[in-house]
């Protein structure tokens, strides 16, 4: 079997590149790929091809689906998941702000409740903490009032004692012993007169003996006079000083203490204050969290649009998770709905693995593509290959069937279409000139050789290997083994030259053909 090397590097059979043709065109090849054989007819009555020389157009045939390049994206703003009760039809226009999809509300309801119940009691236990607050300070201001006041008379009380009663009472006590001396004097000297008094009879005896009691009596009341004022100098003030003082200190302790008693309780007021106004800002947080996502589980329109479902994904798990209807469930952040922009649509095409190298992405000289839509027939537009995916991608069931994506762009917006519509998309890929070709149908293939039945003299042919170039879906290129005019078979004839085996084909799901560099 003979090799060719593509563009970038790759080996593909030509047995490859045929079957895969033949597939596309379907006909009279089709029996090759379907196991089927064509009715019994001779050699003579089989259908013949002269191998022709001339220009080869390769083109990559798909069948594409309009989209929107732009579009606002409705998003599940929900927690984990919820659960679809209502939503309007596809396709449907829609108005700014006007109601998509309604969630199911039953579990945030109930939370709602709850959040609100909370946040009362929240709000209740800030106004009794401050209603607590304000009695405390009241509280304080009072008794350490109360207590600055008791400072203040005690400290009245010392200066009062040492200002004033003290001299008071000394000098009351000098007084008394000022006038005990005047009154022992008195009696002293009156006594002195009695014995001469006695004498000449002015006083009788008793009165002499009552006159010295009275001299006696007067120097105990001097005494006594002395006395007091010693003990109130040395005793009672010095005792009533440090009493009075004791007050005083006791007092300015006491105004120190209801100062810290009153700054402990403010300060802890204040502290429980402060936490119930951070319990009230969370509560109140969660409440608008939750109105919030309770707002979110109805969806409305961010803009005026049409209604397409899903996120556009074209491929992958997030295209398979998608399950938007009534009943369905949508996830945090997912994208249920679009409102494309009409004005900025084009076609979206999956590209077997085999043709990657036929697709191209280049702003200078753009791949061009022919469009064709099925309700505008007879008429064609023309397009470009936009983008081509990196990675390559499988749908379900053909797990086995690599496929990118490719956004083919419009040069004109065709009017009418919307997202979902099919479209036909012709991919030039190279124009071959000068060239030898035959029908794909007539490209045969077995045991790794390809060939075609050579029509000979007398009604007799020949199987002859050939080398496949590039294809399209009619015709192939044929580089070696055939020569312009020669005659091949169309249909493979039921009597095999020198084999009894029908060939088996390669799979249509197999790679497909690759552009043949070529040196003109």
């Amino acid at each position: 079997m003979r090799l060719r090397r593509g563009p970038r590097g790759s080996v593909r059979a030509a047995v490859t590149v045929v079957t895969a043709a033949a597939f596309a065109v379907g006909g009279t090849g089709m029996w090759l790929l379907n196991g089927e054989k064509p009715e019994d007819r001779s050699f003579a009555e089989a259908e013949r091809f002269a191998v022709r020389r001339g220009r080869l157009e390769i083109v990559l045939k798909r069948t594409g689906t309009f989209e929107a390049e732009q579009s606002v994206k409705v998003r599940a703003e929900v927690h984990g998941s919820a659960r679809i009760v209502s939503l309007v039809s596809e396709g449907t226009e829609v108005k700014k702000d006007q109601v998509l999809m309604e969630l199911d509300k039953t579990d945030i309801k109930k939370e709602l409740e709850g959040r609100r119940d909370n946040l009362e009691r929240t709000e209740a236990n800030l106004r009794t903490a401050k209603a607590d607050q304000e009695i405390t300070q009241l509280d304080c201001d009072s008794k350490l009032s109360k207590a600055r006041m008791d400072a203040e008379l005690a400290e009245s009380e010392v200066k009062k004692f040492k200002s004033g009663l003290v001299p008071k009472e000394q000098f009351q006590a000098q007084i008394k012993i000022e006038e005990a001396k005047v009154l022992k004097s008195r009696a002293e000297e009156l006594y002195k007169r009695m014995p001469e008094m006695f004498k000449q009879g002015f006083v009788t005896k008793e009165e002499v003996e009552q006159n010295r009691l009275a001299v006696d009596t007067a120097r105990n009341a001097l005494r006594t006079a002395e006395l007091e004022r010693d003990i109130l100098e040395k005793y009672t003030h010095p005792m009533r000083i440090k009493q009075l003082t004791a007050n005083l200190t006791q007092a300015r302790a006491e105004v120190e203490r209801s100062q810290k008693v009153a700054d402990r309780r403010r300060n802890q007021m204040t502290q429980l204050v402060t936490q119930r106004e951070r319990e009230l800002r969370r509560s109140q947080e969660r409440m608008a969290d939750t109105e919030e996502r309770m707002r979110n589980l109805t969806l409305q329109a961010p803009s005026d649009g049409i209604v397409v479902y899903g996120g556009g994904y074209r491929w992958g798990w997030l295209k398979q998770r998608e399950d938007v209807r009534v009943g369905g469930t949508v996830w945090r952040h997912q994208v249920v709905m679009r409102l494309p922009d009409l004005n900025t649509m084009q076609l979206a095409v999956n590209v077997h693995e085999a043709d990657f190298n036929k697709v191209r992405v280049d702003d200078d000289h753009r791949q061009s593509a022919v469009i064709t839509v099925d309700n505008k027939r007879g008429q064609t537009f023309r397009g470009y290959v936009k983008k081509i995916a990196t990675l390559a991608h499988t749908e379900r069931g053909r797990e086995h069937v690599k496929l990118f994506s490719t956004t083919v762009g419009l040069d004109e917006q065709i009017e009418g279409m919307r997202p979902g519509m099919t479209a036909n998309v012709e991919i030039h890929v190279d124009d071959l000139e000068d060239v030898l070709y035959v029908p794909v149908q007539a490209v045969h293939a077995h045991q790794g050789k390809v060939f075609c039945y050579v029509a000979l003299p007398e009604g007799k042919y020949e199987r002859r290997e050939v080398a496949v170039g590039a294809s399209n879906d009619s015709f192939a290129e044929i580089t070696e083994g055939l020569e312009e005019g020669e005659e091949v078979l169309i249909v493979k004839p039921e009597t095999e030259p020198g084999e009894a085996e029908t060939p088996k084909v390669a799979s249509p799901e197999g790679p497909g053909p690759r552009r043949r560099k070529r040196t003109r």
